[in-house]
């Protein structure tokens, strides 16, 4: 599918429509834990940058302390070591929790009433960086 032109980086905040003929392409805020990344190969070479872990969206148990007060960050041990996350509102002290560890999402794209199956969806954000989603 050909590309279209994206709105203004400004306008990216909010439910705002990046495809200016058909809207199928909705921007839903930049996450500040987001960032863009591209690989590195097999062997990084020196100067090509920090190789940074990530992995694909999954589930952690989550003990909740007995001294949990609600709003505060918990520290628990992800798939690389230990971080901190914010707990869902509601949780109590002593209780464990199933927690999803996922990035949030950028978009919401529409699948376009033309579109065929395994067609892609291309699009420029006001930055310059060009998505595609097959």
């Amino acid at each position: 599918m050909k590309e279209r032109r994206a709105l203004q980086e400004e306008e990216e905040d909010g439910d705002v429509p990046l495809l200016n003929e058909h809207n199928f392409v909705y921007a839903l805020g930049r996450n500040p834990n987001t960032v863009d990344c591209e690989s590195l190969g097999p062997e990084p070479r020196p100067g090509m940058g920090v190789q940074a872990e990530s992995c694909m969206p999954t589930d952690l148990q989550i003990a909740i302390p007995e001294d949990y007060q609600a709003g505060k960050k918990v520290e628990v041990r992800g798939p690389h070591g230990c971080m901190e996350v914010d707990l869902p509102a509601g949780v109590e002290p002593g209780r464990t929790i199933m927690y999803r560890l996922k990035a949030s999402a950028e978009f919401r794209i529409e699948v376009p009433p033309s579109a065929r199956p395994g067609a892609a969806v291309s699009f420029q954000r006001g930055d310059g960086a060009k998505i595609s989603v097959a």
